[in-house]
């Protein structure tokens, strides 16, 4: 990664920081009751992507073989709980804490 004879000890340490520092990827919105996360880097970008263009592949290829809409949303379904479950994953794991979840400290007195 860094040579340490090109940098000093303390030069080394402070990139390694740098490097090792969490990137945010997606950030939390509220409005009203619902609460979802939106991407601001390029990584969360191509991670809503996938999840967008795996689904209306999902959607088209079972919606194409079924006869009915019932058959449609019961073959779709499962493959949609488990797209959504993938990008909650991924911006829980590289997303901001959303800070209406975050704890109210009490004072004492």
């Amino acid at each position: 990664m860094f040579r340490t004879a090109k940098y000093s000890r303390r030069t080394y340490a402070m990139l390694v920081y740098i490097y090792s520092m969490k990137r945010i990827w997606f950030r939390p919105f509220k409005m009203g009751y619902v609460a979802a996360y939106y991407p601001v880097r390029w990584q969360g970008w191509i991670i809503t992507l996938m999840v967008l263009t795996s689904a209306i592949a999902i959607f088209s290829r079972i919606d194409a073989a079924s006869h009915s809409a019932s058959d449609t949303f019961f073959g779709s379904a499962p493959y949609f709980i488990a797209l959504g479950a993938f990008f909650d994953l991924c911006t829980r794991a590289f997303g901001e804490y959303p800070w209406w979840w975050k704890r109210k400290v009490k004072s004492k007195k």
